[in-house]
């Protein structure tokens, strides 16, 4: 893994939670009651033994309705944005100008005309949302699409397309072959297995015996063909090679 890929991961893995923790609550219960339903009506399906299952239910959904009951409304959230947004964009100002985005310089989420500064990302997220709602769309434009699409087509076209083509394995049955049939011939030869000799002692001895009473004979080895001023008579006298050597050189 690159090292760019690894900030992008560990910048993912530890984004701020864009929700509040009665929010985050709420969600993770209405995801629980979801997945309880789900289990109630395959269970259902099988004929097993509901009844702990649709009490847990019950005891779900009376809880999210008391929270949601408990929920306290302001009649002026839907008016404050509103004239945030009318107040704030005026003069067809551009809404991405005045998005907050996180400084690392100052450690706040600013916007690019530093009118407006956060402490934490979830006061950010809902400035975002009411000054540009499009901000965070829920699916991609056909334009987003075909800008992918275009990066993803540079892409194979500069470093080749590395995904092989799946190819399906093809199974061949193997032949059974049937109880009682004769075996296919072979080409195969048979060899007679070849006797491993005893291992004999004294026969060991003796050859030992053989060769120690073998008397041991001079190797004879041919005296080389070298000149007379090399060999072996004429070394350290006047017509050795070295004297030789001194005297035609006058030394």
């Amino acid at each position: 893994m690159r090292i760019k890929d690894y900030k992008q991961m560990m910048s993912y893995l530890t984004r701020p939670d864009p929700l509040t923790p009665k929010e985050r609550a709420i969600k993770n219960k209405q995801n629980e009651l979801k997945e309880q339903n789900r289990l109630l009506k395959k269970r259902k399906e099988y004929e097993v033994d509901t009844s702990s299952l649709e009490m847990k239910i019950q005891e779900l959904e009376k809880e999210l309705s008391e929270e949601t009951m408990n929920k306290k409304t302001n009649p002026l959230d839907n008016i404050i944005p509103e004239l945030t947004k009318q107040t704030i964009l005026h003069d067809g100002a551009d809404p991405r100008d005045h998005e907050a985005f996180y400084d690392p310089n100052s450690g706040l989420f600013t916007n690019k005309v530093k009118t407006a500064s956060f402490r934490n990302a979830v006061d950010a997220v809902k400035w975002n949302k009411t000054i540009n709602p499009n901000a965070y769309p829920k699916e991609a434009s056909p334009q987003q699409m075909a800008e992918l699409k275009g990066k993803m087509d540079k892409y194979k076209y500069i470093h080749g397309d590395k995904q092989k083509p799946f190819k399906k394995p093809e199974l061949k049955d193997k032949p059974v072959r049937k109880p009682g049939a004769v075996p296919p011939k072979t080409n195969t030869v048979k060899m007679d297995s070849i006797p491993i000799p005893k291992f004999d002692p004294n026969l060991y001895n003796r050859a030992i015996e053989i060769n120690n009473e073998r008397p041991e004979q001079p190797i004879n080895v041919p005296a080389p063909n070298l000149p007379f001023e090399e060999t072996a008579e004429a070394k350290g006298t006047i017509f050795g090679t070295d004297a030789y050597y001194r005297r035609k050189r006058g030394l």
